[in-house]
């Protein structure tokens, strides 16, 4: 299993998906700065400001496609080019080809998530207005705000798990990655518009993971711990479901 999870790795790193990532977290760092050095208001030069507007600008949309888009495809390759056969052939079992991909996936997301989360942190804290930085001190500690910050990098981890999981599901369903992607732009494009949409429809996503697309909301409510898990339980309710799905629909595949 462990050698299986470091060719998965490896062939992410050498192949070409891996920039869908690379790229889309890239300009997830420049969209919001660009933004805050254009600006002239006060406010856009506050250090919890900043960080608010890296999370409103990338998650609703940048951030759930690119991922999905990413997993699909990286999976989507190996039926394109039937190169799966050759696995299935092996002597690793489906359910292990199907850990050890989504075991690799969520590495190398979460790998460029917290790199570039932490960057931009840093970068949010060293062109912000220091006096508004002092203010945030004093009003709350800096080891509140540092928990704070951390438990949102937390929670967007199970977020972005749950994302690559329905991808994945997605891609072992429809066998076509372009199919598969179709799909995933338009499921999550609805869910998330739900959101803003008729209230009463608005319920149908906050018992699905993409409730966790708002957790930024949390960016200045601190010790609001009850607030994450309830952001943190649907990622996980739907990360086993989905994986469940993913499994029988792999189990029930027949290569030619």
């Amino acid at each position: 299993m462990g050698n299986l999870l470091k060719i998965e790795l490896f062939k992410i790193l050498k192949g070409k998906e891996k920039n869908v990532i690379i790229l889309s977290f890239t300009f997830m760092i420049l969209s919001p700065l660009i933004s805050i050095f254009l600006s002239e208001s006060s406010f856009d030069k506050e250090f919890l400001s900043n960080i608010y507007r890296f999370f409103e600008y990338n998650f609703s949309t940048l951030f759930p496609l690119s991922i999905g888009i990413f997993s699909i495809w990286n999976i989507g390759n190996e039926f394109k080019n039937k190169t799966i056969k050759y696995y299935i052939m092996s002597k690793y079992s489906r359910f292990q080809m199907l850990i050890a991909k989504f075991l690799s996936i969520n590495i190398f997301t979460i790998i460029c998530f917290l790199i570039t989360y932490i960057l931009y942190c840093i970068i949010a804290f060293l062109t912000s207005d220091k006096v508004s930085v002092i203010v945030n001190f004093e009003t709350i500690t800096t080891s509140s705000l540092i928990l704070n910050l951390s438990l949102i990098g937390i929670t967007t981890i199970f977020y972005i798990i749950a994302i690559v999981t329905f991808s994945i599901t997605l891609a072992y369903i429809f066998k076509r990655q372009n199919v598969a992607i179709l799909i995933f732009i338009i499921i999550t494009s609805l869910m998330l518009l739900l959101f803003g949409g008729i209230y009463e429809l608005s319920i149908i996503p906050r018992y699905s993971f993409f409730y966790a697309s708002e957790l930024y909301t949390l960016i200045w409510q601190f010790n609001n711990f009850h607030m994450f898990l309830r952001y943190i339980l649907p990622c996980v309710s739907n990360i086993f479901i989905l994986l469940i799905l993913s499994s029988v629909s792999f189990d029930k595949y027949k290569y030619k």
